[in-house]
C-alpha cells in the first residue's frame, strides 16, 4: 500500500523552573522535517541539578505559535503530509504559572514535498491531508472491510505480557491506511514490540473509506488492539 512511517526525531530541551530570573531554552533553535515527519521534544527540569531532593521537573506546554502541522501536549510535533513549498513552523514551550511563565521557541523548517501515498489520499474537496486530531464533518464513518489480527510476539507471549492500545489509522479516499499513530493508555506502559504488531497489523487494514455528500474523503479512526497472554 505504501504506507510508511516517518522518521522520529528526538530534539532535547532544557527546562529551568518557572522564576524570573530564569529562562526555557529548546535546543536546537532550528530543525528541518520532510512531509509526515515528526519531531518529538523532551523537556527537563536542568537548573534543579541531579542531587536529592531536586524535585521533579516542571510541567511544560506546548503550542503552534504559527505555520502548519500538529503538536500533541507531550511535545511531539508532526509535519504536515504535502507541503508544497518551503514553509515554516513556530513552536512554543513555556512553564511556570500564567503571568509569569517563561518560554522559549523554535522554528521548524518544512521541506517541500509529499509523505509516500499521500498526493492522492484526501478527497474531493479536501484542500489537505488532515492531521492527526483533526475533526473531519463525516456523513458516514470508515467501515472495516479487511481486518488484520497482529501477530502476537513470542517473546511478549513467553513472558505472559498483556496489553492494549489504540493505533490511530489515517484512512485514505481509497480505504487504505496511509500511517499509523499509537497511542497507549493513561498510566499504562508501552511495550515496544506489541506496538509495533498492532501498528504493522493497521496498515494492513483496508476501509469502505469515510464519505461526506457521497463523496469519499480522508479521516483519521481509531483501532483497539488487545493483547493476552
Amino acid at each position: 500500500m505504501g504506507c510508511l512511517t516517518g522518521a522520529l526525531l528526538t530534539v532535547a530541551i532544557v527546562a529551568a523552573p518557572a522564576a524570573a530570573s530564569e529562562r526555557l531554552q529548546i535546543a536546537p533553535s532550528h530543525a528541518s522535517v520532510e512531509p509526515g515527519q515528526t519531531l518529538h521534544f523532551q523537556a527537563a527540569g536542568s537548573s534543579r541539578g541531579s542531587g536529592e531532593g531536586s524535585g521533579p521537573a516542571p510541567a511544560v506546554r506546548w503550542q503552534i505559535v504559527s505555520g502548519p502541522g500538529s503538536l500533541s501536549a507531550d511535545g511531539v510535533y508532526r509535519a504536515p503530509y504535502v507541503v508544497p513549498g518551503a514553509s515554516s513552523a513556530i513552536i512554543r514551550a513555556s512553564t511556570g504559572p500564567k503571568g509569569v511563565e517563561i518560554s522559549d521557541e523554535a522554528t521548524i523548517e518544512l521541506r517541500p514535498g509529499a509523505y509516500p501515498g499521500a498526493d492522492s489520499c484526501a478527497g474531493d474537496g479536501q484542500d489537505h491531508v488532515p492531521a492527526i486530531g483533526e475533526y473531519v464533518d463525516l456523513d458516514e464513518l470508515p467501515v472495516a472491510i479487511t481486518t488484520v489480527t497482529p501477530v502476537y510476539p513470542a517473546s511478549a507471549r513467553a513472558r505472559g505480557i498483556a496489553a492494549s492500545l489504540m493505533v490511530n489509522a489515517l484512512v485514505c479516499r481509497s480505504g487504505h491506511v496511509l500511517d499509523a499513530v499509537p497511542t497507549w493508555g493513561l498510566g499504562s506502559t508501552p511495550v515496544g514490540v506489541l506496538e509495533d504488531a498492532a501498528i504493522d497489523a493497521a496498515r494492513q487494514w483496508v476501509f469502505k473509506p469515510g464519505t461526506v455528500a457521497g463523496r469519499p474523503v480522508a479521516t483519521w479512526i481509531a483501532i483497539p488492539f488487545v493483547f493476552k497472554p
